[in-house]
């Protein structure tokens, strides 16, 4: 009577040295073997092969006995997976593993709104650089460029969004490259924020390059537009033509204006903090001294006062040369109203701009003083956004002529 397969033993495993291949040869049954099927392996040596049978012999005893109570269903779905696996250098383990971490990250994780929403509470207890709250300015720009991003990712896993997805995200919600580099900067903390709370492993914005933005041509100011600009500094709370919340006395900025204007000071990091005590209008040199603390560059300069812009100064009675140069109320509306009565629209820049371009036609085309005048480190900048090497220099002696009166701006060499 034949045994029942089920109860026969298999047979030991014994090295056999192989003549033709002048090796040791392994017969490995189909039941150790790791995929299932019989093998045959060579050894150089018997020692190794004999390494070989106690190391097979180990793992079969070690899990022979939970082998039997894998379902034929499971060795049927492993084998599919090691199949799929044929050629890879990973094991079933090793893949369930990787598996369990990543759905852990994706429980810890939250969506993108979600830390959008987590990340704008704390703008409200956050610094800035230099030490100050976040302005109101700031937070409003996060929100409008947040904004378009939510109804495309807004429901993901802050863990599953690649590079590659949110550059395509991006480029769907931001149509200029301008834009598209203003969003990369104001968005990439939000992910950075979501990093450090773990919610997932890396910032993808980093991975992001910006985008190459057209040449912007340098705008400079007519003789005529400046004459505006200054004249536009009145009283406006009764005008007809301007916005409701525009109607306000720009009196007060006249010699602001008239700094930006004959000095090129920048009008939204400078010009706020500059206080009459830094206005040297007596000696030899007289200048106006930028404070390190009140500007963009590496460190402080002085900035000399041309003779049209001595006589604004002087034009302040000696009694008002106190304190803050620039309006402490309204400041920014009255930039504003210059700009709009002047047509420069929203060009911020456009009298720093006008200064250089006529300080190098018409006072000094030494680029290294201007650049120093600026502030600027190199002269790149300055050729490449800062001057108009175009203007003529008679309209630079016209711009140079622009003198107060006791009731208007005159232009003494308009033509």
């Amino acid at each position: 009577m034949k045994k029942n397969p089920g109860t026969q033993k298999t047979k030991p495993l014994t090295p056999v040295f192989d003549e033709k291949r002048n090796s040791w040869r392994l017969s490995v049954p189909a039941s150790l073997a790791p995929d299932g099927k019989r093998q045959r392996v060579f050894f150089a040596s018997e020692k190794l092969a004999s390494l070989e049978v106690e190391r097979i012999n180990g793992t079969a005893k070690r899990w022979g006995s939970e082998v039997r109570k894998i379902k034929a269903s499971t060795a049927e779905d492993a084998a599919k997976a090691l199949e799929i696996l044929d050629g890879r250098d990973i094991s079933l383990s090793s893949l369930a593993r990787l598996y369990v971490e990543a759905e852990a990250k994706r429980a810890a994780s939250k969506t993108f709104a979600e830390v959008w929403s987590e990340y704008r509470i704390k703008l409200d207890h956050k610094v800035s650089n230099r030490g100050k709250a976040i302005s109101e300015r700031t937070k409003s720009n996060k929100e409008k460029l947040v904004a378009p991003l939510l109804d495309l990712i807004g429901g993901q896993m802050l863990c599953d969004i690649s590079a590659k997805s949110l550059e395509s995200a991006m480029a769907k919600s931001y149509g200029t490259a301008s834009i598209f580099n203003s969003a990369r900067a104001h968005l990439s903390p939000i992910f950075a924020h979501g990093v450090r709370m773990k919610y997932a492993a890396e910032n993808p914005m980093v991975m992001i390059e910006k985008n190459a933005e057209a040449d912007k041509e340098t705008t400079v100011a007519t003789v005529a537009q400046i004459s505006a600009a200054l004249a536009a500094c009145r009283d406006h709370r009764n005008s007809d033509t301007l916005k409701k919340h525009l109607h306000v006395d720009a009196t007060d900025a006249l010699t602001a204006i008239a700094i930006l204007c004959f000095a090129g000071i920048r009008p939204e990091s400078e010009l706020p903090k500059l206080n009459w005590s830094q206005i040297r209008m007596d000696g030899a040199n007289p200048h106006i001294r930028i404070k390190k603390s009140g500007t963009k560059g590496r460190g402080g300069r002085s900035v000399p006062i041309e003779p049209n812009l001595m006589e604004w100064l002087e034009a302040v009675p000696t009694d008002e040369r106190f304190g803050s140069v620039a309006p402490e109320a309204n400041w920014r509306r009255k930039w504003q109203i210059v700009r709009k009565m002047a047509g420069f629209g929203k060009d911020a820049d456009i009298l720093r701009h006008s200064y250089a371009s006529y300080y190098h036609a018409g006072v000094n085309d030494d680029i290294n003083k201007l650049r120093a005048n600026l502030g600027h480190d190199t002269s790149d900048v300055i050729f490449n956004h800062y001057l108009d090497t175009d203007v003529e220099s008679a309209d630079a002696l016209k711009f140079w002529s622009i003198v107060p009166t006791e009731n208007e701006v005159e232009l003494e060499a308009s033509a």
